[in-house]
């Protein structure tokens, strides 16, 4: 399962110009709203709970056993647990806070523009999956996951907006997490997950620049499938991050190529450009975080430029050094 964790994306588990205005509603999946019907099953107790993982198998499975960890699946025991989780009284205003945010069959971003994102990922990049959005309550845990069969999972508790009433008393959340926990990042994240799944993760001895380019590669595509996204959607920033990381890209990539940094392997040079925190604290503590993000999607954008009808299928697969030379960045997109 490769999933999105509060905004830190984990490794687990072609797109010319007019695709981006295309309207493929074949492509779209369905929406199944699973904390909803787990509250109307736990209502009738946990026979009619137990139900639920016939109907819906895979993900009750890894619900309850990867990201509860009640149990096994298949017991009666844990259809007890799960309709006592939904009854408890936090979980259940959870759940009613939810629908209130996201109604079932009404809310525009949930049923018409992620699944048209989605739509021209799977047109892009010829993929058959994702079938279906499952939307569950993750315990603040989880925003965004694919399962097995390349579905999506969507913790909607997750994207209630920073202000939400319950996200304070979580100990494992922090502060500056909270501002990305809002509807306006969901579709963003979603095609993150997506695009990821299609390139091989780097691995550990990959140099600060592989890192660099490969998220600039995919901050790429998620422009060219979410057109008219704005930097701080994309890069889950604020607006006074973005204009810093603007203002000061070249200063920033001067930094990295006076320290001997974008050819560095090593663990603690690649987390401070690439790990997600509050702010890059020895650059400036206005500085935002994952700058590494942000230069290497400049890398990206200043090599597209140069090869406008080169599709997204063929870009993930072209390597970094081939980027990296012919795209002619110096600190300047």
């Amino acid at each position: 399962m490769l999933a999105l964790l509060l905004g830190s994306s984990v490794w687990i588990s072609g797109c010319t110009a007019e695709v981006e205005d295309e309207t493929v509603p074949h492509l779209e999946p369905k929406v199944v709203r699973f904390e909803q019907k787990l509250a109307q099953a736990a209502e009738n107790g946990p026979a009619q709970v137990a139900l639920l993982r016939h109907d819906h198998p895979i993900f009750y499975a890894l619900l309850v056993e990867e990201m509860l960890g009640m149990g096994p699946s298949d017991s009666n025991i844990t259809a007890d647990y799960l309709c006592a989780f939904q009854r408890d009284r936090y979980t259940d205003s959870l759940t009613i806070d939810i629908l209130n945010s996201f109604p079932i069959d009404k809310d525009p971003l949930l049923y018409k523009s992620l699944p048209s994102a989605i739509a021209r990922f799977k047109k892009a990049f010829d993929s058959p999956t994702p079938r279906q959005i499952t939307t569950f309550l993750s315990g603040f845990r989880y925003q965004a996951a694919l399962d097995d069969r390349g579905d999506l999972l969507i913790g909607l508790d997750t994207y209630l907006g920073p202000k939400y009433r319950y996200y304070s008393t979580a100990p494992y959340i922090y502060e500056y997490q909270t501002r990305r926990m809002s509807r306006d990042y969901l579709t963003a994240d979603a095609l993150r997950l997506l695009v990821q799944d299609q390139i091989s993760p780097p691995q550990s001895t990959a140099s600060l620049l592989e890192e660099m380019i490969t998220s600039g590669k995919i901050h790429y595509a998620i422009r060219r499938l979410q057109p008219g996204i704005s930097d701080s959607s994309l890069f889950r920033y604020t607006g006074a991050q973005v204009s810093w990381a603007k203002q000061y890209e070249k200063d920033i990539w001067q930094y990295l190529m006076t320290q001997n940094l974008i050819y560095s392997s090593e663990r603690r040079s690649k987390s401070r450009f690439l790990e997600d925190g509050p702010a890059t604290l020895e650059l400036d503590p206005k500085a935002p975080p994952r700058l590494g993000e942000w230069i290497g999607n400049g890398i990206v954008e200043r090599y597209m430029k140069n090869h406008p009808e080169m599709s997204l299928p063929e870009l993930l697969t072209k390597s970094t050094s081939e980027i990296f030379k012919e795209s002619g960045y110096r600190g300047e997109r």
